[in-house]
């Protein structure tokens, strides 16, 4: 019986600790940033807790975005469209 209560109570740690960890604001890490479109040279998702970050790498800085998962692929598509000069806005 106490082995069975070690269990639950180390899963309950364990997903409290991560439920923190990923609900957390990062004050650190937050701030503005501006870059040229032309200077992207690659977008990429990946996940990370309960979002998704979307990197935007252009020279030597990268910008991660925290997103909803449902988002992250129209946001990836969204940017790599206004890289590649093939989203409607760029054509005007």
């Amino acid at each position: 019986m106490a082995n069975v209560l070690l269990v639950i109570l180390a899963i309950y740690t364990i997903g409290i600790s991560l439920l923190f960890r990923a609900c957390r604001p990062r004050f650190k890490e937050q701030g503005r940033q501006m870059l040229a479109m032309r200077s992207v040279q690659s977008v990429a998702a990946q996940r990370d807790g309960l979002h998704t970050a979307v990197a935007v790498v252009a020279g030597a800085s990268t910008i991660s975005f925290r997103v909803p998962h449902d988002a992250a692929p129209q946001i990836e598509a969204l940017i790599r469209d206004l890289v590649l000069g093939t989203h409607p806005a760029v054509r005007q």
